[in-house]
């Protein structure tokens, strides 16, 4: 299953579905020249558009509605956890010796030690071991909080692969306990989702952000139309997040 949703994912996301499109506008250019050259073209402004910070900006803008949390928030008084969710590892870097986790995911958890020290509220990490790695996301980010942060977590749910998962397995774990308002670490583009399948399992959530793709307030600047490699990463997530967003409500409501 995982496999088939890597394929697709490669096939109908950028940068795969721009690839393909231009291959295929070379291949139709002396049988339909009309056709392949509109596929050229969707290749060629496809890409110039996805590596724009102004589309980072006009997808962004729904998805990270979630304002960053406050410590004084009245909704932490009657918690009883914090959840954070994985975010992908970097494989056996040499500098670190092993595996660690990713920029974003280290953005989260820095905001799960940032609250757990204000709030003294317990940490449950979740997330499952990655492709190509030995060690799973929760036990990362349990090594990186206790190094960095000197702070232990309270659970560790290692089994999860997909952010559904992260909340049935979360609910397995802190539901039992009579746990059932939360606290949720993710990404801001990633939250809309989080929260929904948290709901789901029957949490009551307090979303607390950890990170926005877009610092853009208000006008446009020239620099939001020039290309960046970093603007297409983040185009993929965000445009990954939509899919994945639209995708769980179709199968799971």
């Amino acid at each position: 299953m995982l496999l088939i949703r890597s394929f697709l994912k490669a096939l109908f996301l950028p940068p795969g579905l721009l690839i393909f499109a231009g291959l295929l506008g070379f291949l139709l250019l002396s049988w339909r020249p009309r056709v392949a050259r509109l596929l050229l073209l969707f290749s060629l402004l496809g890409s110039y558009l996805f590596s724009t910070p102004a589309l980072v900006i006009l997808l962004s803008d729904s998805l990270e509605d979630y304002p960053s949390l406050s410590i004084d928030d009245v909704r932490l008084k009657d918690a009883g956890a914090i959840v954070v969710l994985g975010g992908g590892s970097d494989k056996r870097l040499p500098e670190y010796g092993g595996d660690v986790v990713k920029i974003g995911a280290l953005n989260r958890v820095l905001q799960g030690a940032y609250l757990h020290k204000q709030t003294k509220l317990p940490l449950l990490l979740t997330g499952g071991v990655g492709r190509g790695s030995a060690i799973s996301e929760a036990q990362l980010m349990a090594q990186t909080l206790k190094k960095y942060s000197d702070v232990e977590a309270r659970w560790l749910e290692r089994r999860s692969r997909t952010t559904l998962e992260n909340a049935q397995n979360s609910a397995e774990i802190l539901l039992p306990q009579n746990i059932q308002k939360i606290v949720l670490v993710t990404e801001a583009y990633h939250m809309d989702r989080s929260l929904h399948s948290f709901e789901r399992m029957g949490f009551e959530v307090i979303p607390a952000p950890a990170g926005y793709s877009s610092s853009h307030m208000k006008g446009w600047e020239l620099m939001d139309f020039l290309p960046s490699a970093k603007s297409f990463d983040l185009n993929y997530k965000l445009i990954h997040e939509r899919v994945g967003l639209v995708a769980y409500r179709f199968m799971y409501e």
